[in-house]
């Protein structure tokens, strides 16, 4: 992931590729929520993730609470934090290789809502061991 670039990797998240890897990314987060971290955290975060090859987002939201992360449809109530990206920075976001600063610095990163929720929603998952 770090070593691809960007044409690359939207070409990849154009391709029939692009569910599979969105739906394992948000599993990875459902299993990797750290409750212990997550203490008193219930929050409803939506992802909008551009990029499709239809010029489309793809729309998901966790849900925050009683200790658990998951994931749910895209609707309804206005959610406490959203975060907008396109799909390669989505991916070096979500796998360690790019930070969020400089992705909203760049423009390649866009945050509505819950600032200090936005600020430690990183810290609520536990990374995954390199190697």
């Amino acid at each position: 992931m770090g070593e691809a670039s960007d044409e690359r990797l939207a070409r990849l998240m154009r391709g029939p590729l692009r569910r599979p890897v969105l739906k394992r990314v948000f599993r990875a987060m459902e299993e990797r929520y750290d409750r212990e971290r997550a203490d008193g955290v219930e929050a409803m975060v939506d992802f909008e993730i551009g990029g499709r090859r239809d010029g489309g987002h793809d729309h998901y939201r966790l849900m925050l609470e009683d200790g658990s992360c998951r994931v749910t449809d895209w609707r309804g109530d206005v959610p406490d934090l959203t975060i907008s990206t396109g799909a390669p920075a989505f991916l070096r976001l979500v796998t360690g290789n790019a930070r969020a600063d400089r992705l909203l610095v760049t423009g390649q990163l866009g945050v509505g809502g819950d600032v200090v929720l936005a600020q430690r929603l990183p810290k609520l998952f536990r990374r995954p061991r390199r190697g």
